[in-house]
């Protein structure tokens, strides 16, 4: 009878052994996988939520798109008052944040890079002059300048911390 018992009592603890190898290796397997055996709920990040601007937020953006168009039209009016500017462009873009794309002609185009300096320093004085007073997070108190013909070929634009500094392309 004692080696029933002893039967029983081997198969008990290879029983528990078993058990225990179980519980440890699911343990493990929920440690790995974050710590939750709970998969009812899919595993993601939360998302801000964007929030609406408020009204003074959005009358101060009505201002900056006014003192835009305002800045535009000032331009156009420049250009085309002045004989020199208007002989080497046609149009100047602005897009605020002293930021500004002058479309330029052939004439322009055809110019050596000392012509090209000084005249696109005259453009720059022509868009600083006639914008609203939106450089006041930058030293840099001319504008960003991008020169480009009618086929939207990049000519040359101004120099990224010396704005009234420019880079041509041959």
């Amino acid at each position: 009878m004692a080696k029933k018992e002893n039967k029983n009592g081997g198969c008990l603890a290879t029983s528990f052994l078993i058990i225990i190898i179980i519980v440890v290796l699911g343990g493990c397997s929920a440690y790995m996988h974050g710590g939750s055996n709970d998969d009812s709920e899919p595993k993601t990040h939360k998302v801000a939520k964007k929030k609406k601007p408020t009204k003074k937020q959005i009358k101060k953006n009505k201002q900056n798109e006014q003192d835009v168009k305002n800045s535009q039209k000032d331009m156009a009016d420049a250009l085309s008052n002045d004989t020199l500017l208007s002989k080497y462009a046609y149009k100047i873009n602005y897009q605020g944040k002293s930021i500004a794309e002058v479309r330029v002609t052939d004439d322009f185009v055809a110019l050596p890079t000392s012509k090209k300096n000084q005249i696109a320093k005259k453009f720059n004085n022509l868009v600083t002059s006639n914008t609203e007073d939106d450089t006041e997070a930058s030293e840099d108190p001319y504008s960003f300048l991008t020169f480009v013909t009618r086929t939207e070929k990049l000519v040359g634009q101004s120099k990224q911390f010396d704005h009234n500094v420019y880079k041509w392309k041959e």
